[in-house]
């Protein structure tokens, strides 16, 4: 999938890559995928195959299988009438979900393979997530739905050691591997250590974020903001808890969750059991093109995922300018420097994230001084004009190096 409406998620990685790459002289680009968001966008020198043309994603392991071939044929056509210098395989992979026949079946020839980025699956997988879909994560996907995901995951049971096999032999014949973090590099490295490697970190659409007037509010009443899915690995309730025990100390205090999720009807329970109605605002879904305007009026921002593979809210939330407060997970580890864009706090743990709050909520010189360090980190890191020329610089290495093998081949 291409999302380039959100653009928050990780098809929105792959959109931006595609976008940003298709702004270099020189480069022609064909890509392989199913839904697209915003494909009228794209610049002419991108040639954009659709294998699906359904609205809505498809994550079911009986589907991915079916997509795969699609991609195969479509992808042996493009190969046989166009001259490809480099595939780049973006998104999905999962290592024992995922693979590329390609390479496997030979079809590559002297074209060099990058894959990624690359992330490190969730230490806490959640049923909630295959269950109910990104665009209507509050309404469960049907009958029909649910006996594919069955069959889905009946096939990946007692075909789990092929897709395995296919899944490292995948990486190993590739020519560079892209990561987003480090953990996640050493998890793939591990399986094709003979395969260069390096870290980029996906990044930001930050003209969305441009021209959006900081609207913090002076004086008592401050806020923190939410944004994110609501499912249990999100630990939303944790900072519920957290401004139970703030509100007698700061008693404007308000907590503004962005998002929606099969969470939220048990977590407007837990509100209106500790009487926190006044002080816990939820908003549902807002559009990706809306949501820079909830950063702007917040004063802190809050996530206390047990789990994340890549803390792109935390990104989003830098760029604007706030103070992070962040559980320690792989997502955020690389993200947030603890004591200096934002801190991090142990999973779990609602005491540390409310004597963090507590730190920066008595002290605006505080939260402006990380907010704004937090801001000019992520404007720098998060660029996609940077990524893209990282991207550029990869493929010229993998190229390089494909073509000195082969000479070692023939020689």
């Amino acid at each position: 999938m291409l999302d380039g409406i959100s653009g928050s998620s990780e098809y929105g990685w792959a959109y931006h890559i595609v976008d940003t790459l298709s702004t270099y002289p020189n480069v022609k680009l064909f890509v392989l995928t199913g839904v697209v968001k915003g494909e009228e966008a794209f610049a002419p020198n991108v040639t954009v195959v659709r294998l699906d043309r359904s609205p809505t994603l498809n994550l079911t392991f009986s589907y991915r299988l079916a997509f795969i071939a699609r991609y195969y044929a479509a992808a042996r056509q493009v190969l046989r009438h166009h001259r490809i210098d480099l595939i780049h395989h973006i998104l999905p992979f999962g290592h024992g979900t995922t693979f590329n026949p390609l390479p496997l079946l030979g079809q590559t020839g002297a074209i060099p393979l990058v894959i990624g980025p690359l992330q490190a699956p969730h230490t806490m997988p959640s049923a909630e997530e295959r269950i109910y879909s990104q665009g209507d994560v509050r309404q469960y996907r049907g009958i029909g739905d649910f006996l594919q995901e069955k069959g889905g995951a009946m096939l990946l049971h007692r075909g789990g050691k092929i897709v395995n096999m296919l899944s490292a032999e995948t990486l190993r014949r590739s020519d560079y591997l892209v990561a987003v973090n480090e953990q996640a590099r050493q998890l793939y490295t591990a399986q094709a250590p003979h395969v260069p490697s390096t870290v980029i970190a996906p990044g930001l659409p930050l003209e969305r974020f441009e021209g959006i007037a900081t609207r913090r509010q002076a004086g008592a009443v401050l806020e923190i903001l939410y944004v994110g899915w609501l499912i249990q690995r999100k630990g939303v309730d944790l900072i519920i808890d957290a401004i139970a025990d703030l509100v007698v100390q700061f008693p404007l205090l308000r907590l503004r969750i962005v998002g929606d999720g099969p969470q939220r009807g048990a977590l407007e329970d837990l509100v209106e059991r500790r009487g926190l109605d006044r002080h816990v605002i939820f908003e549902g879904v807002v559009p990706g093109t809306k949501v820079g305007e909830y950063y702007a009026r917040a004063d802190v921002f809050v996530s206390m995922s047990y789990s994340e593979s890549f803390g792109q809210s935390l990104v989003e939330a830098m760029v604007m300018g706030l103070p992070v407060i962040s559980a320690e997970n792989v997502g955020s580890r690389e993200i947030v420097q603890d004591g200096v864009t934002g801190y991090l706090v142990t999973p779990g743990v609602t005491g540390e994230l409310v004597a963090r709050l507590r730190l920066l909520l008595v002290d605006s010189h505080l939260r402006t001084m990380v907010g704004e360090q937090a801001r000019q980190t992520a404007r720098q890191r998060y660029n996609w004009r940077t990524i893209g020329q990282q991207y550029l610089n990869v493929y010229r290495e993998a190229i390089q190096r494909r073509q000195t093998r082969l000479l070692h081949v023939s020689s």
